[in-house]
């Protein structure tokens, strides 16, 4: 099952924090996607989206999680 949803155009890089304060990179998407988390975290406290293209923009629609 998905952790998180995001909504977006455009390219970019997923960073999601878990609630110790440890950043990880999940991975370079495009578009709509569910992302499901790594082993390694137990939870999802933030995530942060990179646009790694200048040149693209990337339009953010929602980041939704479930609880």
């Amino acid at each position: 099952q998905e952790e998180f949803h995001i909504e977006a155009d455009g390219g970019f890089e997923i960073y999601a924090v878990d609630s110790r304060g440890m950043e990880n990179f999940i991975g370079r998407k495009a578009g709509a996607q569910s992302v499901d988390l790594q082993q390694n975290m137990m939870d999802v406290a933030r995530v942060r989206l990179r646009n790694y293209n200048s040149n693209l923009p990337v339009v953010i629609y929602a980041i939704a999680g479930r609880q």
